[in-house]
């Protein structure tokens, strides 16, 4: 049982990493938010 719990845990993070290199791509190119993409660009590597 501990192993579905934990395979929810680890898509449901993969999710999140996924929406988020998307969102700074987004930022990057149709927004042109540079201060902010580079936020979440070192948020990203801690």
């Amino acid at each position: 049982m501990e192993d579905q719990k934990s395979n929810v845990v680890i898509d449901k993070t993969y999710q999140f990493a996924l929406r988020v290199v998307k969102m700074y791509q987004h930022l990057l190119s149709d927004k042109k938010e540079f201060i902010l993409s580079k936020q979440v660009r070192y948020f990203d590597r801690c």
